[in-house]
Formats: C-alpha cells, sequence, structure tokens
C-alpha cells in the first residue's frame, strides 16, 4: 500500500488530517503540515522526526502522539505504535480515530478479541465512521462470529459503499454461514469497484465450492492465477480441487507449480504426495510426505497420508504406527483413527484384533458422524466377525450419504451375499469396476448388459482368482445354451468365446458349448460384446433356490487321468489329497492379508497323520509345497506335484483320489466342479460364498466345510477335521474300495 492509503487504513481521512493541522499554532502548525506531507508521501523516518520536534514543542499534542504511533504501526513496530496511541489517548479518550488506530495494533499484535473491543469504543464514539465499522467485521469473522460480522458488514456497506473492504468482509461472513448466493453478488461487487482484487476472486472459488460448482470454482482460480502470478495460495486450492475430481495427473502438475514457487510449502508436498498416491505410485509419494513432515513436524496429515503409502506398499507395521502418530499430532483427526481401524481389521488374526479395529472406528465417528471411511470400515469389522445385519446397517448408512459410494456398494453386495440375499447381492456387486481394484479390460465392442443377443457372439473373461473362474465357469454352458436359443431365427449364430487364465485353458476347453478358449493377454477378434465372467449370476437371476449346482460341470482329459493313475504307487490305503495353504499373492496387499488368514502350515495337520489307512497326497503348488518333503511324524505323504503343469494335470490326479481336504483355494472349487468329495477348512471370516453356519454349501453338493470358531485358531478345526476323517476311511475300507 501506498503510504496515504495505509494511513487511512488506520483510521485517517483527508478530513482528519486538516483537523490536525488546525490544532496546531505557529510553529507547531507549521510543523504539522510538514510531517503530514512527508508522512503521505511515505518518508516515515522524516515524518517521524518532525512529529518528536512539534512534541518537544507541545508535549499535550493529541493528534502528534497519534500520528507518531501511525508511524511506528507502518514500521511494523507495534509495540511502540500501541504506547504512542495510549500517549494520545491519556490526553483525550473520545476520539474514535484513536481507538480505531488502538485496534489496528492489537489486530496486527494478534489480540483479535482486544482489537475488536478497541472498534467498538471507535464505533460508539462515532457511529458514522466506517473504517472501525469495517475493522469490527473483519475481526469478528476471524474470531469466528459470522452473525456479528454479517450486522457490521452491512453497516460497513451502508457506510462506505465505495469501499471494496466493507463488501468483502460481508461477504466473508455470509461464505462463513453458508450463504453462498448473497456472497457472490458481494464478491462481484467489489470486483466492480476493484476489478483487480484477487482477494474478492480467490474467495469466489471458495463461494463455488461451497455451491457444489467445481467449474465456477476452477474458473475463479485460473483467473486469480493470471491476476497474482507469484502467489501460492490459488494454485495450491486448484490442485485440491484437481485431487477432489480425480483429475491426479493434473492436480500433480498444479503442485509442483506450486513447489517452484516456494519449495519449502508443506501443503503443496502433501499434496503431491497424494497425487501420486491416488496414482498408485506409492514409492514416488513417500519422499514428498517425508519433505513436508520435517518441514513442519506438527502436521498430521503427511504423516495419515505416508501410512496410507506404507500400506499399500505391504509395510502394515510402519503404517500402523504412522497412523498413530498422525493421530498423537490431532487427536481429532478422524480419518487416521478410521485408516487404523482398517489396518487393524485387515491384519485381524484375534477377536481382540477386531475389538481394537472397531474401537478406533467408533472413535472416528463420534469425531465425525458423517465420516463415510469410517462408516465403512466399522461395517468391514461387522462383517469380519459375521455380523451381517451390523454390517448392513453400517453400509447401508454410508450409501444413504454417498449414494456413489463404490466401497459401501461392493461391501453391501458381499454382505447380502454371505447372507444369501443372492437378487440384490449382484446388483451391488457389479460396482466392483469402480473401487480401482480391478482393471476393466479396454474393448472397442459394447459390454452385455444381459439383453437378448440375437446371434452376437459374446467375449466371457475371466476377471479375479483361479478358484472365481473354476466356480462360474457353471454359467458359460448355460449362457452358450441360452444364446443358441435366441439364435433360432437370427440371420446368425453367435458363439461364446472365453478368456482365463493360462493355467485353465486347457481344462476349460472340455466344456460343452464353448466355442473357443483363450488365454489372458491373447488376442481375441470377431466378437460383438463381451461381459466378466461373475457378472452371470446376476444375468441369470441367480437365488439360493436357483444356484446351477449339477456336478460335476469340469471333467479331465480321459487320457490324463489315466496317466496320473499308473504314475499313482500301488497301496491299499485311502487316498487323501491335501492343500495347506493358498497363493501368497504379496504384491496384491488385500489378498496378501486374507491368504495370510486362509493359510496353514502342514505342521498343523498333523493329527491326520494318526488316522490309520489314510494315504496322503500334496496337491500344494508355490513355495509351501516344499514343507510336503518334511511331514508331520507318522503322515505318510507322496509328492507329484513337480510334474504338474496346469489345472487339467490337477484335474486329472484329484480324479484318482478318493477325498480332497483343503483350505479356501482354487483347489477347493476345482475338486467341487469335478463331483469329488471335498473338505474345505474355512477361515473364521469365510468367504461369501459358503454363507454362514452352514456344513455344506448350495455351490456344491460334494463339498463340507470346516469353519474356524476363533480367529487364526486352526487347532479344533483340524481335530473335527481328523475325527471325520477317521469316519471316512473306515467306512471307505469297509465298503472294500481298496
Amino acid at each position: 500500500m501506498d503510504a496515504s492509503s495505509e494511513i487511512r487504513g488506520s483510521g485517517q481521512t483527508q478530513a482528519d488530517w486538516a483537523g490536525a493541522g488546525r490544532t496546531g499554532t505557529p510553529p507547531a502548525g507549521s510543523l504539522l503540515n510538514k510531517a503530514i506531507a512527508s508522512h503521505r508521501a511515505g518518508r516515515l523516518t522524516e515524518a517521524a522526526w518532525l512529529y518528536h520536534a512539534l512534541l518537544a514543542l507541545e508535549p499535550a499534542h493529541a493528534d502528534a502522539w497519534h500520528l507518531l504511533g501511525l508511524t511506528e504501526l507502518q514500521s511494523q513496530r507495534d509495540a511502540g505504535a500501541l504506547a504512542l496511541f495510549d500517549r494520545a489517548l491519556r490526553i483525550t479518550r473520545d476520539r474514535a480515530e484513536y481507538h480505531n488506530s488502538v485496534g489496528e495494533g492489537l489486530r496486527t499484535q494478534g489480540d483479535m478479541a482486544a482489537a475488536a473491543t478497541a472498534y467498538r469504543k471507535a464505533v460508539a464514539l462515532r457511529p458514522d465512521y466506517a473504517e472501525p465499522v469495517i475493522n469490527l467485521a473483519r475481526a469478528l469473522q476471524l474470531l469466528g462470529q459470522p452473525d456479528r460480522a454479517r450486522a457490521s458488514g452491512r453497516r460497513a456497506v451502508v457506510l462506505a459503499p465505495e469501499r471494496t473492504e466493507g463488501a468483502i468482509n460481508l461477504a466473508h461472513a455470509l461464505l462463513d454461514l453458508g450463504r453462498f448466493t448473497e456472497a457472490q453478488a458481494l464478491y462481484h461487487r467489489a470486483l466492480a469497484l476493484r476489478p483487480d482484487h484477487a482477494e474478492a476472486i480467490g474467495h469466489l472459488s471458495r463461494v463455488a465450492r461451497g455451491s457444489g460448482d467445481r467449474r465456477r470454482m476452477e474458473t475463479a482460480l485460473r483467473r486469480a492465477m493470471r491476476m497474482e502470478p507469484l502467489a501460492i495460495d490459488h494454485p495450491q486450492a486448484l490442485g485440491d480441487l484437481f485431487i477432489q475430481r480425480q483429475e491426479l495427473a493434473t492436480a500433480e502438475q498444479v503442485y509442483r507449480r506450486v513447489i517452484a514457487l516456494k519449495p519449502d510449502h508443506p501443503e503443496a508436498l502433501n499434496g503431491l504426495g497424494s497425487a501420486c498416491l491416488m496414482q498408485k505410485r506409492y514409492a514416488a509419494a513417500k519422499p514428498h510426505y517425508r519433505r513436508a513432515m520435517l518441514l513442519r513436524p506438527d502436521y498430521p496429515s503427511p504423516h495419515n497420508n505416508m501410512a496410507n503409502a506404507l500400506w499399500e506398499l505391504g509395510e502394515a507395521a510402519a503404517a500402523r504406527t504412522r497412523y498413530r502418530q498422525a493421530i498423537a499430532l490431532k487427536p481429532d483427526h478422524p480419518d487416521a483413527y478410521a485408516n487404523l481401524g482398517h489396518a487393524l481389521r485387515t491384519r485381524a488374526k484375534r477377536f481382540a484384533d477386531y475389538h481394537e479395529a472397531e474401537k478406533e472406528c467408533r472413535r472416528a465417528l463420534r469425531l465425525d458422524p458423517g465420516n463415510l471411511a469410517a462408516g465403512n470400515n466399522l461395517g468391514i469389522v461387522h462383517l469380519s466377525r459375521n455380523e451381517l445385519k451390523a454390517a448392513e446397517q453400517c453400509f447401508r448408512q454410508v450409501l444413504a450419504r454417498s449414494a456413489e459410494n463404490a466401497d459401501a456398494h461392493f461391501n453391501l453386495s458381499l454382505t447380502l451375499l454371505k447372507a444369501g440375499a443372492l437378487a440384490e447381492g449382484w446388483k451391488h456387486y457389479e460396482w466392483r469396476w469402480r473401487t480401482g481394484q480391478l482393471p476393466l479390460p479396454k474393448l472397442s465392442q459394447p459390454r452385455w448388459q444381459g439383453e437378448p443377443l440375437d446371434g452376437r457372439s459374446i467375449l466371457v473373461y475371466a476377471e479375479q482368482g483361479h478358484g472365481d473362474t473354476l466356480h462360474f465357469a457353471r454359467y458359460v454352458p448355460l449362457l452358450a445354451e441360452r444364446l443358441k436359443a435366441e439364435s433360432l431365427g437370427a440371420k446368425r449364430a453367435g458363439r461364446v468365446m472365453l478368456v482365463a487364465q493360462p493355467g485353465l485353458v486347457r481344462l476349460l476347453k472340455r466344456m460343452p458349448g464353448i466355442a473357443s478358449v483363450h488365454a489372458v493377454n491373447d488376442p481375441v477378434q470377431d466378437f460383438d460384446v463381451h461381459t466378466p465372467l461373475l457378472s452371470l449370476p446376476g444375468f441369470f437371476g441367480t437365488t439360493l433356490d436357483t444356484i446351477p449346482a449339477q456336478v460335476p460341470y469340469l471333467a479331465p482329459d480321459p487320457a490324463d487321468v489315466e496317466t496320473w493313475r499308473q504314475r499313482i504307487p500301488v497301496h491299499g490305503g485311502v487316498r487323501v489329497g491335501l492343500v495347506w495353504a493358498g497363493d501368497p499373492r504379496p504384491h496384491m496387499l488385500h489378498a496378501n492379508a486374507t491368504d495370510q488368514r486362509r493359510s496353514m502350515t502342514l505342521s498343523q495337520l498333523a493329527p491326520l497323520a494318526t488316522i490309520p489307512g489314510a494315504v496322503f497326497f500334496s496337491l500344494q503348488k508355490g513355495k509351501a509345497g516344499t514343507q510336503s518333503h518334511t511331514p508331520p511324524r507318522g503322515m505318510a505323504m507322496i509328492d507329484l506335484m513337480d510334474e504338474v503343469n496346469d489345472f487339467a494335470d490337477t484335474a486329472a490326479l484329484i480324479s484318482a483320489l478318493d477325498l480332497v481336504i483343503c483350505v479356501d483355494t482354487s483347489v477347493a472349487h476345482l475338486a467341487g466342479a469335478l463331483g469329488k468329495p471335498v473338505w474345505v477348512l474355512s477361515r473364521f471370516d469365510g468367504c461369501w460364498r459358503w454363507l454362514t453356519g452352514r456344513q455344506t454349501t448350495p455351490w456344491y453338493p460334494t463339498m463340507r466345510l470346516f469353519h474356524q470358531t476363533r480367529p487364526g485358531d486352526w487347532t479344533p478345526v483340524v481335530e473335527s477335521v481328523a475325527r471325520a476323517l477317521q469316519v471316512f476311511v473306515d467306512e471307505q475300507l469297509e465298503a472294500g474300495t481298496r
């Protein structure tokens, strides 16, 4: 600001200056006029020397003390200014200008409440004096009193309609009250008075944000950036806007602009880290968060966000530590509590872990009842404990607040499917594509939505694990039958093509009705529409009563069966296949956490070794398969898995066995699809497809389920399996099958 505007901002108008000059008498009057001229010209040192000279002549000259105080205030020596204002007030306490200047000095010191008191005194002494009214409106707004700020702001606009500050302060108060339309009108009024008013333009973006108009917000911020190209607040807000809009690459560019202007800006570094994090560049996000934390150690957001990056990188313990650090810095940080609850639930191995996870989620909800992540995570805790009604309520509450929340839709689908409410469950299950966990294939042909195919060819593609493909492959022949029926009278006969994991191709090619089976990533042409495999149950309207459970729906090649029968050593026992661990998938955080709960070691199956007449065959692949080389004492173990190349080989080997006992892996689905007796050892938070409280499943008539009753505790499960196996072996031997 120039000197005259700064002086006016401290309570002096041109009329006030003239009045000040008249109070002096020569030579005092001449000194005062010279001092004022120097003051207005911005020569503060010269003006201060002249004021001192005047006060040497007239120590009781109140205006001189006041004006000398203004030179101190303009020189950012607020303590000295306040002392000089006090000298003026000792001489006369009825000048509104003096009290207004005291308020400015107190405001500069950060004592906003005392400043407001001083402004009120000025207003009481001179109600038509606009300056303290404008200042009071600003102070009340900063004190978090928008209603009172609005009243002062309206009065300021009436007293000084030509002043942009009055309109701006009133607009700020209205904005804080959520009265966006009125605030917008006042910001535009300020811009009509002063088109280059960057503060008004910047706050128009807040108006747009509050009203939900992100397009207007972007326009206002870009305009502000053009007016103030070196300012950092506007691009920082624009980056935050792009984060909200999921325009992550653009957000990253904007944050980098902020950092180029101010390399030590922790908010921009935190935002840049989040742009990387949300693009799944977790390692790239870490240095930005680390730099933000170094610059501002008490800044909680980068701690919480760093924890998210660490979590996604599989550094679970370090992530939990960071979440707790964020909470220590900001005990009312609902997101950190919600994230910590999720981290604890995902790695839960005991009831106590679930209890702690629930506690953290509820803390988040007490701080922020509408926190979507906390509500969703609390629902997952309930779902993991098989508390389906409570889980459903949590997910529906989230959806009541955010109807497009993909995670809540997907989690609700798992809850409904686990409860047996398949019809509604399939509908919500379609939201899995919006959670970011599954990449939707980029195909130019349209996606099939269940409408009549009318002779069109359709491509069905596997989307998740091997077990999911084996489970839902039963629908592909049904789709082929439907296509054949709908093709009657059509101009052409459509085909059904299937894309699956390479290890399943040879086995799935034997299914009826499928024109061709292709490995994932192989080029496929000549189809009209496509659909993911796990959408088929919904399109067929599957309920518990209509599950297509006819088995076997998969069959190994008879030549392979004969080959494997010849490889199996001759013995007189009951042949039992074993699988004790799933694919750990360490590169997939959630899958890895689930695998840690579903898998065990071969040594934990030691009670089975006590069953006379049982001969065990390893069906275990991967690193865990080496445990078959050192089986529990007394366990007769045969391992032929080095000769198994794909699931067609595994299917042929299983066909030569009497029983398969396994944890919840793809082999369970393979054995069930082959119609082979299969016993599944299910983790406490078992898969939705096994429902709850059941020892059988409508999906596989030959399957029997053995559930954990305590998280992570396999001992009673294995003991129950051992008792059942003794009965099974006795029955088989008695029947003379061996």
